[in-house]
């Protein structure tokens, strides 16, 4: 059986995890995104949102080459991430203000928790579906399980 990486080693050096610039201003708040000087800023490829309504899930999704950076823009999703087969979890409610960096070859599904809940994923790369492995979480599961009974 392989090794579990440490939670906190796992969201500093595989998935990073990392806060953002919150302006407070009287007419309302600005809550930074990324900018081009930032380690973790790759190359714009596009933009996209993503709703994710309560106890639904979503994935499970592995890009091949895209980096994603991901921010919860409302509500609260749980981010569940497949690496060296140990399953990862975390909680991010959008007023923790962090965006998660999701590095190629790594699979994951997010969960809606809070009743209206919104992402935003900057990829550094155009999406194309020969890019990104999909499988539904049936089939995810089944591989799984499948793998354990080999072992």
């Amino acid at each position: 059986m392989k090794k579990k990486l440490n939670n906190n080693f796992f969201f500093q050096e595989i998935i990073i995890v990392q806060k953002v610039k919150k302006i407070i201003k009287n007419k309302g708040n600005i809550h930074k995104f990324i900018d081009i000087k930032s380690p973790l800023f790759k190359s714009f490829g596009e933009i996209y949102f993503t709703e994710v309504k309560k106890n639904s899930t979503k994935g499970w999704k592995k890009h091949k080459k895209t980096v994603s950076l991901i921010k919860v823009i409302n509500g609260k999703i749980r981010f569940i991430f497949f690496y060296k087969e140990t399953f990862y979890s975390i909680d991010i409610n959008y007023l923790d203000n962090v965006i998660i960096q999701i590095p190629p070859k790594i699979w994951f599904a997010f969960k809606g928790i809070a009743n209206n809940n919104l992402l935003s994923n900057l990829i550094n790369k155009k999406h194309s579906d020969k890019e990104v492995e999909t499988k539904t979480i049936i089939q995810f599961n089944k591989e799984i399980k499948d793998n354990e009974k080999k072992k």
